[in-house]
């Protein structure tokens, strides 16, 4: 550590201090024989090993075609709004028709749930 007192004075001994006293890092480098090339970065993945962020360079895969998937058929939606206002059916139905009517405004893919 330096105090302001020695910093700008030159030490005991030494006579001339040249400015390009720093060697070149190539110069700093060259006798521990670097020969290996960078490796490619390599795509981040979550817990499934599915990849969640590409390393820039890599081929773009497009997504998959958008789809919403209803829980019901239409025609049962259909059926179920008509029931009164009273009934919790009814307002299912609205809103599922809602879902449908703005995925159809994306241009998303509609399909109904698989029955098990």
């Amino acid at each position: 550590m330096t105090t302001p007192e020695t910093k700008d004075k030159i030490p005991e001994g030494v006579t001339h201090i040249p400015e390009d006293f720093s060697p070149t890092v190539k110069e700093q480098l060259g006798e521990y024989n670097i020969t290996s090339q960078p490796t490619q970065p390599q795509a981040v993945t979550d817990d499934q090993g599915k990849p969640i962020a590409q390393p820039a360079g890599a081929v773009f895969q497009p997504p998959p075609e958008p789809a919403t998937e209803i829980p019901q058929s239409p025609e049962t939606l259909k059926t179920w709004k008509k029931d009164s206002a009273e009934n919790s059916r009814k307002w299912y139905a609205v809103f599922w028709e809602r879902v449908i009517k703005k995925a159809l405004k994306l241009g998303n893919k509609i399909t109904t749930r698989k029955k098990n």
